[in-house]
Parts: C-alpha cells; structure tokens; sequence
C-alpha cells in the first residue's frame, strides 16, 4: 500500500511516516501542497494524509481538486517519475 503524507510540519511528517513505515507501508512526504498535489498527480497512492493549513496550496485547496485528473499520470507504468518505486518491490497491505 502506497501512503503520501502531505504535511508542513517536518517532524510530525516524519514521526507519522516512521510509524507507518514500521507496519511495512510504503510512505512518501511532502512539505507543502503545491508539491503533494503535483506528487498525487503523478503517482498511485491508496491513501492520502493531507494537511489542512499548509503553506502554498492549502489541503483544502488540494481537495477541490477533481481526483479524476490525477488519474492520468498515475496509471503510467515503470517510465513515469514513481516507476522506480513501483518495480523490484513487493509492498504488503492488510485490509
């Protein structure tokens, strides 16, 4: 399972990633909305931790966005910018 934790605060960033890590999650960070929207874009996740008060792009605004869109780039394969993250990886999810 791919999780993308958009959130400002470093350390809370990382503390929340550290633990999901630890239960065999795959985490990806981004310190802002700009680059969280533009991450969501081009990757797959199957959740999204969004901050609501970032700096930039807001989460809210992040939100208003249509999903939809984001589709496009992330159903790409292995030449895409998370094709790297995708091969030679076996990811575990519980649920």
């Amino acid at each position: 399972m791919r999780i993308l934790v958009i959130e400002d605060e470093k350390k809370v960033a990382e503390f929340v990633a550290r633990g999901l890590r630890a239960h065999r999650f795959a985490v990806d960070i981004s310190n802002d909305g700009q680059s969280g929207w533009e991450m969501a874009k081009a990757c797959h996740y199957d959740l999204i931790i969004l901050d609501l008060m970032l700096p930039g792009l807001s989460g809210a605004e992040v939100l208003k966005t249509d999903p939809s869109t984001w589709l496009d780039n992330a159903n790409s394969h292995s030449d895409g910018p998370c094709g790297h993250l995708r091969e030679g990886r076996k990811f575990r999810s519980w649920g």
